[in-house]
């Protein structure tokens, strides 16, 4: 009885087929291959996204061009520009009021102590004389002040005033300088010394100028006195340098350049003047420091030498500084370093 259940059973529920097997062998193989692929996918996003954000934060980090500072030598030629003037100069004023009757030297005379230089034609005065003899020496006194004469030998330099003219005595109002007379032997040279180079710039130091109106001419002087002052505001030693002038070849107001040699101990360093930051709060080089990151510090500023400048203090010759840095760069900031250069 049970083996007859068992075959109907079998006969009513026969087993699947093979092309079914296959088929569902298939599906399933098609669902893992579709999950391997979006695993794939997935995994290949994901690392594009890590690259793309890597890169990122890359491009974040401005890369720079590091610069090395040079070392200046001890000794050397200490050029400055200057302007010359004369060693005396005075402007001469009518001593009393009149009309100019006559001058008699006009600009580039030369001139000697007491020369007369104009005659003034006083009517009142002249009035007062005829009308009172009794005051004929006080008068008298009067038309000698008519007199413009120079006060010490030189050259005139500048004439304000011509035949006709009313002037008055002294130097009120407009118009009232009649000459201005200069001694200019010696002539005196002012120049403005760094402080750095103030201690070797002293009393008695030789010195030479060279004028663009004499190219390869050298004239020879001596420092002769200075303000034994520091200028707060420029950082600078007025100084004055007598130069003989005997021929009169230099004229007051004239641009000159002025070297002194001289020995500088303390250390100087150059560098392009497109590796420095100018700021409100004052010039800044951009060191980068062997944690690879932006140090911002103050730097004394010397001479200008056109492509080059002298930095006097605040940097260290063993130190890196940006090359043409953004204004952007701040401290702390990190950079990457693209290459260095030697400045030479």
């Amino acid at each position: 009885m049970a083996i007859e259940t068992l075959v109907a059973s079998e006969t009513q529920h026969p087993a699947p087929p093979a092309h079914v097997k296959q088929r569902h062998f298939v599906l399933v193989l098609v669902a893992i291959v579709l999950l391997a692929s979006a695993a794939v996918a997935f995994a290949l996003r994901l690392g594009e996204h890590r690259a793309l954000a890597k890169e990122t934060e890359a491009l974040s980090v401005p890369s720079v061009v590091l610069v090395q500072p040079k070392a200046e030598p001890a000794q050397q030629d200490l050029t400055l520009p200057s302007t010359l003037q004369a060693y005396t100069e005075s402007p001469i004023y009518a001593r009393t009021s009149g009309y100019v009757a006559r001058w008699y030297k006009d600009i580039g005379s030369q001139v000697k102590k007491g020369q007369l230089l104009a005659d003034l034609e006083t009517p009142e005065v002249d009035q007062e004389l005829l009308q009172s003899r009794a005051a004929r020496g006080q008068a008298q006194a009067q038309m000698n002040l008519a007199k413009t004469s120079a006060p010490f030998a030189g050259v005139i330099t500048r004439r304000n005033t011509d035949i006709g003219a009313l002037i008055n005595a002294g130097n009120s109002g407009t118009n009232q300088e009649l000459f201005v007379v200069a001694q200019i032997n010696p002539i005196r040279v002012y120049v403005d010394v760094p402080e750095i180079y103030a201690p070797s710039v002293r009393h008695g130091v030789s010195a030479t100028i060279e004028l663009p109106s004499f190219p390869g001419q050298r004239f020879t002087g001596a420092v002769a006195r200075s303000s034994d002052a520091i200028d707060p505001a420029t950082r600078t030693l007025r100084t004055e340098i007598d130069v003989p002038n005997r021929d009169g070849r230099l004229f007051p107001g004239s641009y000159a350049q002025v070297h002194f040699g001289v020995n500088v101990a303390a250390v100087r360093l150059s560098v392009p003047v497109n590796a420095l930051l100018f700021r409100a709060e004052g010039p800044r080089a951009a060191v980068v420091g062997a944690d690879g990151k932006i140090h911002l510090k103050s730097v004394t500023i010397g001479r200008d030498y056109g492509t080059e400048i002298e930095i006097l203090g605040g940097l260290d010759p063993s130190e890196s500084i940006v090359l043409n840095p953004g204004d952007s760069l701040e401290e702390g900031q990190a950079v990457n370093v693209v290459k260095a250069t030697t400045h030479s």
